[in-house]
């Protein structure tokens, strides 16, 4: 006779399913990653010089656009703030990245080691060491320096790797990357852009668009099994 009852079967049931559709996402995943991965060194054109009157980040992004002040500069003056602006923006995307890394790291601590979901997300940490090695390629290849953030955020993230929940750190890397992947997509496309940046934004977007889903389906799964404490401090975080 079974020492199981038909609740426990229930249970057992309801709990094995999410696991399933996060392995078979995570197996999807890793296949679309085989597929359509990118390596920046060896997919851009880093030695050919950036193009005379071509923009390094779409105008109408441009923190200075359309007012008065904007007006009265030069042409030359508006692509030079361009470039700044595409450099502090890599800036921010490197730092994002690497909080990103960490936090992902601690989500996959006490997974089992052999599950698609870990092997996803160790290849999504593998993406995230190149992307931000190729902004800050990008960086340096501007010449304008880099732009970090103000010291206070940079040590409030240091708060929020140590606190953060797991459904706060995937709604935070829905935050970061679909702003960032939102203006990227406006970039890539455009023809008034530098070459080189175009290559750097399609490669991004991309990719970042399995990070997107894979964290979005996790926080989905997170927020219906998490205590009433832990869904009112990521709405917080």
């Amino acid at each position: 006779m079974s020492p199981f009852t038909e609740p426990d079967f229930t249970r057992l049931r309801d709990a094995l399913g999410p696991l399933r559709d996060r392995e078979r996402l995570a197996e999807r995943l890793l296949e679309a990653s085989r597929k359509h991965s990118y390596d920046p060194d060896t997919e851009l054109d880093w030695d050919a010089p950036f193009e005379p009157g071509k923009w390094y980040w779409p105008p109408e992004l441009v923190s200075l656009y359309g007012t008065p002040l904007w007006s009265r500069m030069s042409e030359e003056q508006r692509i030079d703030l361009s470039r700044h602006e595409a450099a502090s923006l890599a800036s921010l995307g490197v730092w994002f990245e690497v909080i990103l890394m960490q936090l992902l790291v601690r989500h996959v601590y006490d997974k089992p080691l052999t599950s698609h979901h870990v092997g996803y997300a160790l290849t999504e940490i593998a993406d995230e060491c190149r992307h931000s090695m190729m902004f800050a390629r990008l960086i340096r290849k501007s010449g304008t320096g880099e732009y970090p953030v103000p010291r206070v955020y940079h040590n409030l993230a240091r708060v929020l790797k140590t606190v953060s929940t797991t459904p706060g750190s995937f709604a935070a890397t829905l935050l970061g990357e679909e702003i960032l992947d939102w203006m990227q997509r406006l970039t890539f496309p455009d023809e008034r852009i530098q070459p080189l940046v175009r290559g750097v934004t399609r490669i991004h977007v991309v990719e970042e668009a399995r990070h997107v889903r894979y964290a979005r389906e996790e926080l989905r799964r997170q927020m219906v099994t998490a205590p009433r404490w832990e869904r009112e401090f990521t709405r917080l975080s």
